[in-house]
C-alpha cells in the first residue's frame, strides 16, 4: 500500500478510529505482558512487537474498505452505477441545469469519442444508460486526476465511507466491551468510554446513507467543475 495522503487520511485514520475498542480491551488483557516483554526482550524483538499496531491498522483498513464498498456502496449506489457522478448526467435528474449537463456531455463525447445515451435511450433502458454514463465517468476521473480541490473531496468521501464500513464491527466490539468491563474487568472509565464509542459507531451506521450520499454529491459537483475548467 502506497503511503499517500489519501491512504493515510482516508484509510488509516478510519482504521485507527474503528480499532479503538480492541485497543482499549487489549490494554487491560495484555498490558502487563507488554511491560514484561519490553523489560526482557532484545531490541530486535521489541522492534518486531512495535509493528503489531501497524499490522492491526492495515488489517482494519482493508476490512473497512471491503465492507464499505461491498455492502454500503453497493446498497446505496448499486456499486457505482447510481453514484452522484452518474445520476447527475441523467436527463431525469435535476441536480444540474440542462445546459450544464449538455455541456458536460458534449465535452465527454468529443474528448473520448463516445456517444452517451440520449433521452430516448434513457427512457427505453435507464439501467443501461446509467452503466454507459458510469463507464464514461471513469475516463473523466482519469483525465482530471488529483485536480485542484478534487483530491481533498475524494479523501473526505473515502474517510467517511471507510469509517462507516468499519462501524458495524466496531459497534459489536464496543457492546462486548461494555459487558466485559461491567462484569469481568472492573474499570468504570473503560466502560464509560465503551458506551461513548458504541453511540459513536451507531450514529455513523444510522446516518450512513445520508453521509455517503452527501459526500458523494460534493465530490461529483467538484469533479464536473474541474473537468469543465
Amino acid at each position: 500500500m502506497k503511503f499517500s495522503k489519501y491512504t493515510i487520511t482516508a484509510r488509516f485514520f478510519p482504521a485507527i478510529i474503528t480499532s479503538l475498542p480492541l485497543i482499549i480491551l487489549s490494554g487491560f488483557i495484555i498490558g502487563d505482558d507488554y511491560i514484561e516483554l519490553f523489560k526482557n526482550l532484545k531490541y530486535l524483538k521489541i522492534a518486531g512487537l512495535a509493528t503489531t499496531p501497524v499490522i492491526l491498522f492495515y488489517l482494519f483498513a482493508q476490512i473497512n474498505r471491503f465492507i464499505a464498498k461491498e455492502y454500503f456502496q453497493k446498497k446505496y449506489f448499486k456499486g457505482e452505477i447510481e453514484m452522484p457522478t452518474t445520476m447527475y448526467l441523467l436527463y431525469s435528474n435535476n441536480q444540474l441545469s440542462n445546459e450544464y449537463k449538455e455541456s458536460i456531455r458534449n465535452k465527454i463525447e468529443q474528448e473520448f469519442n463516445l456517444i452517451l445515451p440520449t433521452q430516448e435511450d434513457e427512457n427505453t433502458n435507464v439501467e443501461n444508460s446509467k452503466l454507459r454514463i458510469s463507464e464514461s465517468i471513469g475516463l473523466v476521473r482519469n483525465k482530471v486526476g488529483a485536480g485542484n480541490l478534487l483530491l481533498q473531496h475524494n479523501i473526505e468521501y473515502g474517510f467517511i465511507r471507510n469509517l462507516i464500513g468499519g462501524s458495524p464491527i466496531s459497534f459489536i466490539f464496543s457492546i462486548s466491551n461494555i459487558v466485559i468491563f461491567s462484569y469481568f474487568i472492573d474499570s468504570k472509565p473503560a466502560m464509560i468510554t465503551s458506551i461513548v464509542l458504541t453511540v459513536f459507531y451507531l450514529t455513523f451506521i444510522l446516518l450512513s446513507k445520508f453521509l455517503i450520499n452527501r459526500y458523494g454529491e460534493i465530490y461529483a459537483k467538484r469533479l464536473f467543475q474541474e473537468y469543465m475548467t
